[in-house]
């Protein structure tokens, strides 16, 4: 029986990571050395996860819209242009911490070079995965406006990814893999982790 032992919550949604896996999993803005360098430098940003799949360094990214259109509807004009911003950055300053990590970490150096081995390998993929939740983005990659009375202003995630990988160009477009998922679409995806929607939580 497979096993999901790593457990996070974030934004009202609770992960499972199977842990036959999946390495190197970590709460990443969480982590102390993490809030280390936030502490030292205002303005840094994190992604919420990191880990090792297969081969690959995965940073993942947790935004749950749902129910939270209109709090959020700034964010996600232009095709999600303010908001694809802000994951970018995410990741490059993740990348910087890793390196920071890496260097300076009094407890956590190998977690942080096992992370830079990879990345830096010609051979491996960088691997960006957005979880996007919203009250009308459709699964389905075909259009831009949605179909049988969507919102005028729905957008597939094939734009969003569209738009995140523009975003993502500074990495190296070849490096760069980015996945957009949500509650609706992730199970066909073969990246070995479960999700729960956490219903009466409001954090």
């Amino acid at each position: 029986m497979v096993e999901y032992k790593k457990e996070f919550k974030e934004s009202r949604l609770k992960f499972f990571f199977n842990e036959q896996y999946w390495n190197n999993v970590i709460q990443f803005d969480e982590h102390p050395d993490y809030k280390k360098i936030k502490e030292a430098l205002s303005g840094t940003k994190g992604v919420d996860f990191l880990g090792v799949l297969g081969e690959n360094v995965y940073f993942i990214e947790v935004k749950n819209f749902k129910d939270y259109r209109i709090k959020n509807k700034e964010r996600l004009k232009n095709i999600g242009e303010d908001l694809m911003i802000e994951v970018a950055q995410k990741v490059r300053d993740s990348l910087a911490c890793i390196i920071s990590g890496k260097l300076n970490s009094t407890r956590h150096k190998i977690l942080w070079n096992n992370y830079l081995k990879k990345i830096i390998n010609d051979n491996k993929v960088i691997k960006v995965v957005l979880w996007l939740e919203t009250d009308n983005i459709p699964n389905n990659i075909n259009n831009i406006r949605g179909k049988n009375k969507q919102s005028r202003n729905t957008v597939s995630i094939a734009t969003y990814k569209q738009k995140l990988q523009s975003k993502l160009k500074w990495l190296v477009p070849t490096k760069a893999n980015v996945t957009i998922l949500n509650t609706g679409n992730y199970e066909t995806n073969d990246l070995a982790f479960k999700v729960n929607y956490l219903q009466n939580d409001k954090n």
